[in-house]
């Protein structure tokens, strides 16, 4: 088996050998982009520095920066221009990415404001069923079309009020699967790569795996460094929010992201999830044996390639990875701090309101006045709020199941989210005097945890 591993392996290098890589770029300046930082904590883009990164986001994914903004019509309320071609197209003016069915649940009341508008992709049982920008797949052109298609009626009627909204529930997180728009040279060279292999029957046991894990992942990884390199990026800020910063330009969004406890939010995608229960068992007990299969895979990989490259980087960095159960997506969605900084890296923290789904549940009506007012909308009459709040309930996909397994609280509490809780509670605590009560609020989820310890 050993001999035919190392035979698969030399085919499959001669094969790939022929592999150019990422085209040349012409790129103006040898020196990575530098992001300047604002008040010692959070780093953001300058507005003279928008010509430059706009030209690296373009290296980058081309696709979507041909279809980049000019200049801003005015006029509207909502981020949109005039194409001499297509006519008016527009861009969503803020985002809500929500925590599985709390985010839905807030994304749908708040599309039934007056002045809210969103595309024809509809609500699916997540949220928002477009999903554009998590999807590498999905092309700009088609998704302005669809936005401003959908908007477009609105916008002219109310042009100093109407918003258009993005509502696909996973835009905020940052792991590889969400982040493919910024990483087409690794799977443009993958897949090439894995087709050769497919080509010259290695695609099956040892040979297959000796293929991919030898050739084909450092390939991708390589290219996918390369085209950083090319565009004059670090290639940590090869990441969705520098593509997103480099479109809008200097009329930014703004973004409600919504973040439940990690645990509960795990225990509710596992209840709302059928590839989840269904592989495991849709009992407490199927649910702590996923949380300790998922554990183990996370800290093997940090044992093995430290977390930062786990977190951003998982299902690339070897086969054992790549063959873990949805590559630990769902464990890896409640490291908010990690996801939220580098958001703070491209665009100021004012464009931020963080919603904790607690207070969602528990308080509907005040969440609703922060993102109303955080928006700029115009408060509500009562038929309007009455409306609204018989559009969506506050939604947990736990229903009866409400308490997660207190076994695997405790062991995800202490091998993965009580330090990216602390973590989070430090970064929402920022540099601005208003934020320092953040601290209290948000570091309550460790003390919580602690609590029901004791009990």
């Amino acid at each position: 088996a050993g001999l035919a591993a190392t035979a698969a392996l030399l085919i499959a290098a001669a094969l790939y050998a022929g592999y150019a890589g990422p085209d040349a770029f012409d790129w103006p300046g040898s020196q990575p982009l530098r992001l300047a930082t604002q008040g010692g904590r959070f780093g953001t883009i300058r507005e003279r520095e928008l010509p430059r990164l706009r030209r690296a986001a373009a290296v980058v994914d081309p696709e979507l920066m041909s279809q980049a903004a000019g200049e801003y019509n005015q006029s509207f309320a909502n981020p949109c221009w005039n194409d001499p071609k297509l006519g008016l197209r527009c861009l969503p003016a803020f985002f809500v990415s929500g925590s599985f069915g709390g985010g839905a649940s807030l994304s749908r009341l708040i599309s039934e404001h007056p002045s809210v508008v969103h595309d024809a992709g509809g609500f699916g049982v997540w949220g928002h069923k477009w999903g554009y920008w998590s999807e590498y797949r999905n092309d700009m052109a088609s998704y302005v079309t669809s936005l401003t298609a959908a908007s477009e009626a609105k916008l002219r009627e109310q042009p100093g009020s109407a918003l258009v909204m993005d509502a696909a529930h996973t835009t905020k997180y940052l792991y590889w699967a969400s982040s493919g728009k910024a990483h087409r040279a690794f799977s443009d060279a993958a897949v090439a790569c894995w087709r050769r292999c497919h080509e010259h029957d290695l695609t099956g046991g040892e040979a297959y795996e000796t293929c991919m894990e030898e050739v084909c992942l450092p390939a991708g990884r390589a290219a996918d460094e390369a085209m950083g390199a090319a565009a004059g990026l670090r290639y940590d800020d090869v990441q969705l929010p520098m593509l997103m910063r480099a479109m809008y330009g200097a009329r930014m969004p703004k973004f409600v992201f919504v973040l439940r406890e990690p645990c509960d939010r795990l225990w509710s995608a596992y209840k709302g999830t059928p590839a989840l229960n269904q592989r495991f068992g849709n009992t407490t007990t199927g649910f702590v044996h996923y949380a300790r299969d998922q554990i183990m895979a996370w800290r093997s990989c940090v044992t093995q390639h430290g977390e930062h490259d786990c977190l951003f980087r998982f299902e690339t960095l070897s086969m054992e990875q790549e063959k873990v159960f949805y590559h630990c997506d769902q464990l890896l969605r409640g490291m908010y701090a990690s996801w939220l900084k580098v958001w703070f890296r491209f665009f100021p923290r004012e464009q931020f309101l963080i919603v904790n789904a607690d207070e969602y549940f528990e308080k509907p009506h005040l969440v609703v006045k922060k993102v109303v007012d955080f928006l700029g909308l115009s408060p509500p009459d009562n038929a309007t709020l009455e409306r609204m709040y018989s559009a969506s309930e506050p939604l947990s996909w736990t229903g009866e199941w409400n308490f997660i397994p207190e076994g695997a609280r405790r062991l995800l509490s202490k091998h993965v989210y009580n330090d990216a809780n602390f973590e989070l509670a430090n970064l929402m605590a920022g540099h601005r005097k208003e934020d320092k009560w953040e601290y209290k609020e948000w570091s309550r989820w460790n003390r919580e945890t602690w609590q029901r310890k004791r009990r």
